[in-house]
């Protein structure tokens, strides 16, 4: 089943004919429509924030995710550090894509790498 997002305007929803052709519809044709609310870039950040406090720690900050066109991705912040030490990547409805999102671990390397190589650890 193919999938796209549409905006809806003022006056409704348009499905333009370039989408349509990608769909792989022909005029006449009948075509299912499902309608799903998306959740906004507040409602992810709050999303990353529950899974970055479950995972990852409460010291754990989500910077404001940006929908990059195929996921959203919020940066990763730790409360008294400086910088980003990762990142998390969310599917348009506000699931966390695990394999493409910074581990407990590599969250832990980042910061150490950080860490050694801060003008106070010389």
């Amino acid at each position: 089943m193919a999938v796209v997002t549409v905006e809806v305007a003022e006056d409704g929803l348009r499905l333009s004919s370039d989408t349509i052709r990608e769909l792989g519809l022909q005029p006449g044709q009948k075509a299912r429509v499902e309608i799903r609310y998306l959740p906004d870039a507040q409602a992810i950040r709050h999303a990353a924030m529950r899974y970055a406090w479950r995972k990852l720690g409460d010291a754990v900050g989500i910077a404001e995710p940006v929908w990059d066109g195929e996921v959203w991705k919020a940066g990763l912040w730790v409360r008294g550090r400086e910088g980003v030490f990762g990142e998390l990547c969310l599917t348009e409805a506000g699931e966390v894509v695990i394999e493409r999102s910074t581990s407990k671990q590599q969250l832990h390397e980042a910061l150490h790498a950080a860490s050694a190589h801060s003008p106070s650890a010389e």
